[in-house]
């Protein structure tokens, strides 16, 4: 399932419909087997995971936080700051403080060294 929506985080369009035509499995099913596994509706389940790619790439990337928004497959800013929020209880921007390392090159005389 995870790698499945994985495939598809860039896609907006990705729905239900697509998730369970491409596992095999009807949508009753799915959101049954979704729902027994991780307590999530199938919905919530695909935002989730969204959310915590987009943890991942705040955190790993110098990306902006709208770039990071239309990677993981939002199409609207504030919805994606909104449902952040709801998940880490903070803003993407402070996530990124707190935990964005440092991207940044060494200086090329400690590379000889």
């Amino acid at each position: 399932c995870i790698s499945i929506v994985e495939k598809h985080l860039d896609n907006p369009e990705f729905n239900i419909s697509t998730f369970s035509r491409e596992i095999g499995m009807s949508h009753p099913s799915l959101y049954k087997k979704i729902k027994a596994v991780s307590g999530l509706t199938v919905n919530v389940f695909i935002r989730y995971l969204r959310l915590r790619k987009a943890s991942e790439l705040l955190i790993n990337s110098d990306k902006t936080i709208v770039e990071i928004t239309y990677i993981t497959g939002f199409n609207d800013v504030r919805y994606f700051r909104e449902q952040f929020y709801k998940l880490f209880q903070m803003n993407p921007s402070d996530y990124i403080k707190r935990y964005r390392k440092v991207l940044s090159h060494r200086p090329a005389e400690e590379e000889d060294h």
